[in-house]
């Protein structure tokens, strides 16, 4: 009792826990403010729908194009001659989500004077439930096919029709458009896919088996016809992606170009591991696109402003130059050269041109007689100029082999000109400084830009020794400055990155420690960095402490890098009070060695202030990553509970007695549900060495995780339990109510014999259910089937209730009655008293003759106890091991067996319907459509389960029968499996749920019953046959005599 009071009471420490981090992951403090700008319209924004041959049969579909204001007239007329891109919104999305998009691209068409522009397209899909509910993804793959191929037919008018399309798809509907590129004729019509927060390798809820079977046969296809890249030691810095040899075979999904986008930590809802793709040619996320630098929200990111303008220039870029003279109305298509579209993909989404040009801009500069040229021999040093420079003034930074001129940051503020920094051999003099007449202007690729801590600044971090190396002749880096009449700033830091290097492990256990990793930086200091080794596992969190000295006001960016995935670089902005969390999106990768390859935090601060930095363990950071990345973990430890329970429940009828079921409540608390845990993850270490079951799901996280999910399931349920009690108790009325009137009809008599029919044929109802699944959908019926059962079990309390009152009335009466009858009867017994004295003589002779009997006997029973001490002992470890099961047994009540027995099974239907509501909603907003929900996945199981409840209710279960331990044996098996094979393919639960529900209806109905209470075990068939065969051989020897 004790120890179930302790697991209980550690369940709700788990889910106390687990709901504060629901709190910090909704919460705004934790996500801070949205820096995404809106995206404005100049005039009403339209969408005219096009009608296709195909559409008829997709009546619930339509395609759209965009168009604003005078323009319409021409999309009316279906008059497009601009580059064709099409818009697929995500789970539940609309068709208007391509507005932000399609807007800024007709702007930016119209200041071109339609030299170069872009057509929108947007596909209306009924904003249907597809990540949720995967009957659908077949339909709308084939009516954006459809589609595809009625966009590109628009232009078949032109001299020089588009032959393919770009495709910008959001959430689920990335995937989708992964499967257009698996289907070989659609392939053919597809230039290039860029998909939005899309969960790509991996659902975010794999609820059923049309989403499992789907992500499978896309990444079955791409595997064969796809080059994927081999993983990279350290990812950190931009890496250009290998490019196939001349001798390799190309396959067929090699020139498509995939590019997939996340939207970084307030993505709710595709959290970042998710949306990059192993098939994937660039990943990033919005923090580290440049000029982006924002985290956005699942949906914000359609209509994030920085992000659509990155999105819009790159589509604009990939046009193919016009091959022809004369109107623009001639027709655009996009560049067919993958490599190409490659170049240009990494100029806008990585920051960087993927192969350095050798074209060197060699320029004549300002002379000293024009210019200010300043050589500072300080390595750390700031210039400012509140009321601007007159003169341009050209900063002079050497370029030599000492290790302490390695690395330079450059900070400035209101920079007039874009081409500023140089290199140059300054071999030129004057008295009083070196000059150079020509100077070099440096190259995109070399310049690692950052994102400014201010909208005025702008930052730089460059490599003076690398820059040397390939220009061995340049003496110096100039930095041109401009005259300008605003405040005018500028910082320069040079230093070796290796003595701003410090490193941190984290620690194994958590600990609430904060430590202090520097005290104080360096006086103009704005770059260190960071290097965090052990920090392995998506749920481990590291607060970053930076806090100023001598500034009230301050702003830190902070640069992350994880080595062992490709696009997840990010960057963040903390200011103030606000500190920057560090985690990882992925978990590490097996056998990786994070003390070669650490991950990399590169802080770039305000040079005109000095800060101390500490780093702790975010336990609140921790919590919210597993609220994020494992809540889809709560249903399959859910039903592992369960079945723990029932498994407990019916083993606690000692052998002999009469089958009671025991309390639910008590039977969560026993110490079996975290020790199947342990036992899970030993089963999956000897299933993956045998390999003869199939392969479980990887469980690469720590214990930590798995407790406190398997605890706030287990807090859960204790909850529900007592809810489910309290609705039983007093809510029974208010059901029958809502009964009466669902079976209202105009004879009243009618209605209280359907009732009376639901109550003593309850499967009859279940028969019902069944025709109502196959008529409706499996969900529905299921739906239903709970409040059915909540009824029986309100029905079963009511009897309980009339039994224990009837019962408690018929005792108080046997009391009150019982003394008299007792009186009465010790006056009828004295009388005899006397005659026995009479005949006491006699009855004292006869004790005497029996004496020598009992000595005998006395004899053998001393043998005999000596014979059964041995028995006696064994019996009293035995009983010592039963103990605490028989005091529960003897606790319970005779009449709550059925309700405990029943509870579990009502708890599995309504998990089983849970898993159904996605289909229930499609079923319901596409009624109109058709009646019947086309596929339904929850039908088989819907109908198994129904046809097995039909049996539970109808039988007066639980029954006194043999094989209890059995089906105990298997709901042990079934919360292992559960734990193994059911955590990510949440749609696996179904099975288990149907196969437990149906093998206890077998049980009831098929297993041998006891005829007495105390038969320890079930009759043998052959010695039952040998019985009835000796009473036939006695009865023929009668008859014979």
């Amino acid at each position: 009792m004790i120890a179930n009071s302790i697991f209980i009471l550690f369940s709700f420490v788990c889910i106390t826990l687990y709901l504060y981090g629901v709190l910090l992951t909704f919460s705004s403090v934790n996500h801070g403010n949205n820096d995404c700008k809106m995206t404005f319209m100049f005039e009403h924004p339209n969408y005219v729908k096009i009608d296709f041959e195909e559409n008829e049969s997709f009546p619930k579909y339509n395609l759209y194009a965009y168009s604003e204001g005078q323009l319409t007239e021409n999309a009316r007329n279906l008059i497009f001659n601009g580059a064709p891109v099409l818009f697929i919104p995500g789970n539940s999305g609309s068709y208007k989500q391509a507005r932000s998009l399609a807007s800024v691209a007709l702007r930016k068409g119209i200041d071109n004077d339609w030299f170069r522009h872009l057509d929108y397209f947007t596909v209306d899909l009924n904003e249907e439930y597809a990540a949720l509910y995967g009957g659908v993804l077949h339909d709308q793959t084939q009516f954006i096919e459809h589609s595809i191929s009625a966009i590109l037919k628009l232009y078949n008018r032109l001299p020089f029709p588009p032959k393919k399309i770009v495709i910008v798809a959001h959430s689920i509907a990335g995937k989708i458009a992964q499967k257009l590129l698996s289907s070989p004729d659609t392939a053919e019509l597809i230039n290039t896919v860029i998909t939005l927060a899309s969960p790509m390798d991996k659902p975010v809820l794999n609820l059923d088996h049309h989403i499992d079977s789907f992500y499978k046969s896309v990444e079955g296809y791409w595997i064969k016809n796809r080059f994927i890249d081999e993983p990279l030691n350290s990812t950190c810095g931009v890496k250009r992606r290998k490019k196939l040899s001349n001798d390799q075979e190309k396959r067929k999904l090699d020139e498509k170009l995939l590019i997939t986008i996340g939207g970084g930590n307030k993505d709710l809802l595709v959290h970042s591991g998710l949306t990059d793709s192993k098939f994937s040619d660039i990943h990033a996320m919005t923090t580290a696109i440049s000029k982006v630098w924002v985290e956005s929200d699942h949906l914000c990111i359609v209509w994030c402003l920085q992000l659509v303008l990155v999105v819009n220039r790159f589509l604009y870029s990939i046009i193919a130059p016009t091959q022809y003279k004369g109107p623009i109305s001639k027709g655009l298509s996009f560049i067919e050269e993958k490599e190409a579209r490659l170049r240009k993909a990494e100029q806008y989404f990585l920051g960087l041109p993927p192969i350095p040009t050798n074209k060197e801009k060699t320029r004549k500069i300002d002379s000293p007689e024009k210019a200010e040229w300043l050589e500072d021999n300080r390595r750390i040093f700031t210039h400012q100029f509140k009321n601007g420079i007159n003169r341009t003034r050209i900063q002079m930074i050497r370029l030599v082999d000492n290790f302490l001129y390695h690395s330079v940051r450059v900070d400035v503020i209101n920079r007039e000109t874009n081409e500023w920094i140089y290199g140059c051999e300054a071999i030129e003099t004057t008295s009083s400084s070196r000059f150079c007449s020509y100077a070099t202007l440096l190259p995109t690729n070399i310049v690692r830009k950052i994102p400014p801590q201010y909208p005025d600044h702008e930052n730089f971090l460059l490599n003076l020794h690398e820059l040397k190396a390939k220009n061995p002749k340049w003496t110096h880096v100039l930095l041109r400055f401009a005259p300008t009449r605003e405040p005018f700033q500028y910082t320069v830091d040079i230093h070796n990155p290796s003595d701003r290097q410090i490193m941190f492990t984290m620690p194994k256990w958590y600990s609430f420690s904060t430590y202090k990793i520097l005290d104080d930086t360096l006086l103009g200091a704005s770059y260190y960095q960071f290097n965090v080794t052990d920090l392995d596992e998506q749920h481990q969190a590291l607060e970053i402490i930076v806090t100023p000295k001598h500034c009230s006001k301050h702003i830190t960016v902070g640069k992350v890098c994880i080595p062992w995935i490709s696009g997840f670089d990010r960057y963040h902005q903390f200011e103030d009070n606000k500190n920057m969390i560090l985690w990882t999106p992925k978990t590490r990768p097996l056998n990786y060695n994070t003390t070669n390859y650490p991950i990399q935090l590169e802080l770039f601060l305000d040079p005109t202030c000095r800060y101390t930095i500490e780093i702790k363990q975010s336990f609140g950071q921790l919590l919210s990553k597993i609220v994020q990345q494992f809540s889809h973990w709560l249903p399959a430890h859910l039903v592992a509970l369960i079945c723990l329970s029932i498994k407990h429940q019916i083993g606690l009828t000692p052998s002999g007695e009469k089958f009671k079921c025991g309390s639910l409540y008590k039977a969560l608390g026993t110490c079996t549900p975290f020790f199947v845990m342990t036992v899970s993850r030993l089963f999956l270490k000897i299933i993956v060495l045998m390999k003869i079951l199939p392969k479980p799901e990887v469980l690469p996280t720590s214990l930590t995780v798995s407790i406190i999910i398997h605890g706030t399931a287990l807090a859960l349920l204790t909850i529900l339990t007592g809810l489910i009690w309290t609705g039983i108790t007093f809510c029974a009325s208010i059901a029958h109510k809502i009964l009466f009137k669902i079976v209202h009809l105009p004879i009243p008599i009618l209605s209280d014999t359907c009732i009376s029919i639901i109550e003593k044929f309850p499967a009859s109802v279940a028969a019902l259910l069944i025709a109502l699944a196959f008529s409706s959908c499996g969900g529905i019926a299921l739906i239903v089937g709970c409040f059915v059962y909540f009824i029986l079990l309100s029905k079963m309390y009511e009897d309980y209730l009339e039994n224990f009152v009837f019962n408690t009335a018929k005792l108080i009466a046997m009391k009150l009655f019982g003394r008299v009858r007792k009186s009465q009867n010790s006056e009828v017994i004295e009388e005899p008293k006397k005659s026995e004295e009479v005949e006491k003589p006699i009855v004292t002779s006869e004790v005497e003759s029996e004496a020598e009997d009992k000595e005998e006997e006395e004899k053998i029973s001393q043998l005999l106890e000596e014979a059964m001490k041995k028995q006696r002992e064994e019996k009293a470890k035995r009983d010592k091991e039963l103990a605490s099961s028989r005091i529960e047994y003897d606790s319970l009540t005779e009449g709550l067996s059925d309700i405990n027995f029943h509870l579990p099974i009502f708890y599995l239907l309504l998990m089983s319907a849970m898993f159904s509501l996605p289909s229930v909603v499609t079923w319901a907003r596409n009624y109109h459509y058709s009646k019947q929900l086309s596929p339904d996945p929850m039908l088989i199981p819907a109908t198994c389960i129904l046809t097995a409840l039909g049996f539970i209710w109808q039988m007066p279960t639980p029954r006194n029968l043999y094989y209890y331990k059995a089906v105990g044996h298997f709901l042990y098996v079934t919360a292992v499996v559960s734990v193994l094979y059911c955590q990510d393919a949440i749609f696996k639960l179904n099975y288990v749920i149907t196969a437990v529900i149906v093998v206890i209806a077998i049980h009831q109905f098929l297993a041998p019953k006891k005829q007495n209470d105390d038969e320890e075990a079930p009759p043998d068939f052959f010695d039952n046959l040998k019985t009835n065969f000796e009473k036939l051989r006695e009865v023929k020897g009668f008859v014979q005599k």
